[in-house]
């Protein structure tokens, strides 16, 4: 049982004993449980995983089949990090569904263009900007088209640096195949 063992440590540290754990975890064919609230020791350790919430199970499988196809809104907000950004309601919504798209399938409105037939486009107003060097995390408030005072907050999570000011208005693309539609439990 390793409960959370890479949880303070630094990147580089971190990187590392991912590697070797990977390596002793196969060489050994011993089986591991692994505690973590980080879904990137999921997809980086885990043949099978199993969410919690609550003492209770939300969901099992592979971590690619769990991230693909989240069985709710809590499930899909475990295997994401940040979590799953919700869509401004829109009439037709249905009350106990969530209509939600992942950090990192929004697109910038500076990158490829769009194709209309495929996608949906988005108003963001920035309230800031992390950049860690190979990714640029932009967090803000986005709009119902229909109903400007209906508001969720977002995070855009995109490879690389990118130019975005606190403060600016930007448009967001997302793919309608990237949209899940998830039963708030």
């Amino acid at each position: 049982m390793l409960d959370e063992p890479l949880v303070n440590l630094d990147y580089k540290l971190r990187e590392a004993l991912v590697l070797e754990l990977k390596a002793l975890l196969s060489e050994t064919q011993a089986t591991v449980i692994y505690t973590s609230s980080d879904p990137r020791d999921a997809f980086a350790l885990g043949d099978q995983v199993l969410l919690l919430e609550k003492n209770r199970k939300l969901q099992a499988g592979t971590p690619l089949e769990v991230y693909q196809q989240p069985a709710n809104l809590a499930a899909a907000h475990l295997m994401s990090d940040p979590g799953v950004n919700r869509l401004p309601l829109i009439k037709g919504d249905e009350a106990g569904d969530w209509r939600t798209v992942r950090p990192e399938h929004v697109r910038l409105g500076s990158e490829a263009a769009p194709s209309a037939d495929t996608e949906l486009d988005f108003e963001m107003q920035v309230d800031s900007v992390e950049r860690s060097g190979d990714e640029t995390f932009v967090h803000g408030r986005v709009n119902a088209t229909e109903r400007a005072d209906v508001t969720e907050h977002w995070v855009v999570r995109r490879p690389g640096m990118h130019s975005v000011e606190e403060g600016q208005v930007m448009t967001l693309h997302v793919r309608r195949d990237d949209i899940l539609t998830l039963v708030v439990d």
